[in-house]
């Protein structure tokens, strides 16, 4: 028998670079939903534009969602 998880119960893990201008619709998006995971992680790729600075600025916080950068030492969607 298959056993099936509920979307709260997931984390999702979204490796980014370069990508800023597509989150206020990524983030639109996850707001309209009426089941969201329990966390998203955005996973900063060494970005050059300001994605980083708009996720932090997202005033309408009606899920959770946290943002953590790459090491140094570290590169590409893979590794983060």
């Amino acid at each position: 028998m298959v056993q099936l998880m509920e979307l709260s119960d997931l984390t999702v893990i979204i490796p980014f670079r370069n990508e800023a201008e597509k989150f206020t619709f990524l983030l639109g998006d996850f707001q309209k939903c009426v089941s969201r995971p329990h966390m998203i992680l955005f996973v900063n790729d060494h970005s050059e534009d300001k994605g980083e600075i708009v996720l932090k600025n997202q005033t309408n916080k009606e899920f959770e969602f946290s943002v953590l950068n790459l090491p140094e030492d570290k590169a590409g969607k893979k590794e983060a």
